[in-house]
């Protein structure tokens, strides 16, 4: 991605990679922030709190271990309202 025979995207940081996320699959939605070791202004690493994949210049990535989501965001364990629980309309 930030490679192609020299270092490419310079001005971007990272990617925070989230996969069809929207309110009702936030606790199932994993995130994933991947920084690029060439960028000109780096992002400084747990800055969000999510996972995290580091790639040095040579060697092997740096994974950081994160939080999910829904603890980040605050969110209740039941989140979204009415997932769990069906609320009849009438």
């Amino acid at each position: 991605m930030w490679w192609e025979g020299k270092p490419r995207y310079t001005r971007v940081s990272a990617v925070l990679f989230l996969d069809n996320l929207d309110p009702w699959s936030i606790r199932r939605t994993p995130a994933l922030m991947l920084h690029n070791p060439w960028a000109q202004h780096p992002l400084p690493s747990q800055l969000i709190g999510v996972p995290e994949w580091i790639f040095p210049f040579e060697g092997r990535r740096e994974v950081i271990t994160g939080a999910p989501l829904l603890a980040l965001l605050g969110l209740p364990d039941g989140w979204p309202i009415g997932e769990d629980d069906v609320v009849d309309a009438e």
